[in-house]
């Protein structure tokens, strides 16, 4: 039997499209477990990008963090999405570091090297853990206060004073009382900007431009 022409014009576009799609199904088969194992880091860093400019604790936290010239400015929406992740007053992880180190300002250096920790996590003696980012250290320690206390039943800072600085607990409590007063701070800050927020006069930081 003999086909016409056109026929077989006909069929060879056939088959060049059948054989791109399966060439596109199989690059697609081995792409998409690398696009699955990123998929995790890839929602997070978006996460923190949507809250950066629309969550007013975020703004709040950078304007602070400007206004105390402190290094982690620009780690504001990772200390609210770990925060949201662990379930942690948004305030507690910026009032330690607040605490400890003067808002990272005065951290342990490790020949020449920042330890990039700000919350006085691990340091007993001469022992300093260390960071290789402040969002790391966020994460970590953000983790680690979940699991270590609040999955533990201590989440007043009273309770957390005791096992995070028993020296500070057993004698004037002073780690109590600045990391309750930046958390204060904080949360009028956030109250202050939420209403006119809702009257409709809140200004835009300039902190991201």
């Amino acid at each position: 039997m003999i086909f016409p022409a056109k026929l077989y014009k006909r069929l060879f576009i056939y088959g060049q499209t059948s054989l791109f799609l399966i060439w596109l199904l199989f690059s697609y088969s081995i792409e998409h477990q690398q696009f699955f194992n990123n998929l995790g880091v890839k929602a997070d860093k978006a996460y923190a990008a949507s809250i950066k400019q629309t969550d007013l604790r975020v703004q709040v936290l950078a304007s602070f963090f400007a206004e105390k010239r402190s290094p982690l400015l620009g780690s504001e929406a990772d200390f609210v999405r770990i925060a949201d992740k662990y379930g942690l007053p948004w305030t507690l992880l910026p009032a330690i570091a607040g605490k400890e180190s003067s808002y990272g300002k005065r951290i342990p250096y490790l020949a020449g090297r920042p330890s990039y920790n700000p919350f006085g996590w691990g340091i007993t003696g001469g022992r300093v853990v260390v960071f290789g980012s402040w969002s790391e250290a966020i994460e970590t320690v953000g983790q680690g206060l979940y699991q270590k206390y609040f999955q533990q039943g201590l989440t007043n800072l009273a309770e957390i004073e005791r096992r995070y600085t028993p020296p500070s607990y057993k004698t004037n409590h002073h780690w109590l009382k600045d990391v309750t007063f930046i958390s204060q701070l904080l949360e009028n800050r956030f109250n202050n900007q939420e209403i006119m927020y809702q009257s409709g006069n809140l200004l835009a930081l300039d902190v991201y431009r």
